[in-house]
């Protein structure tokens, strides 16, 4: 009987707390009007609220964990294939005999392999000469997993 008085004051304390965190997650993601926030809210209710009923604890750790991983996954692969630039202008009080300025471009960490192929690297190259550069360096990790994963390693 208990149960059936608090209800509507568990009702109203889950309303609360929503509508804090959507308060929460549209201050951190410093967006107001963008089409997916509004998706991404409505996936952060519905896994509150299958958190907040006792018998869908564990269905919604799993769907949560599942939907996470997968978001992770697909974020980190299409990252992966995005060329990021990066610009830095430094001083360096050194005699260099006549050269006045020097464009160095750097490109690290890679990773050809089975996810990064040839026509990547050929895009990296052409966003390299683009710049011409009087130094390339390539540092980090060159290979993720063997030579042979790439399409045509000649």
């Amino acid at each position: 009987m208990l149960a059936v008085i608090l209800s509507p004051l568990y009702v109203l304390v889950h309303i609360y707390i929503a509508r804090w965190m959507y308060r929460w997650v549209k201050k951190c993601l410093r967006i107001d009007s963008h089409q997916y926030f509004k998706w991404f809210w409505f996936a952060v209710v519905i896994v509150y609220l299958l958190f907040a009923t006792a018998m869908g604890v564990f269905a919604a750790a799993g769907v949560f964990c599942v939907a996470a991983v997968t978001a992770l996954g697909v974020w980190g692969v299409v990252n992966a294939r995005i060329i990021h630039t990066t610009r830095y202008e430094t001083v360096i009080h050194k005699d260099a005999g006549s050269i006045d300025q020097m464009k160095v471009v750097l490109a690290a960490d890679l990773h050809m392999g089975y996810n990064i192929g040839c026509s990547h690297i050929r895009r990296m190259a052409e966003r390299i000469n683009a710049e011409e550069p009087d130094l390339v360096v390539i540092a980090g990790d060159i290979f993720d997993n063997e030579y042979e994963a790439l399409e045509d390693p000649e």
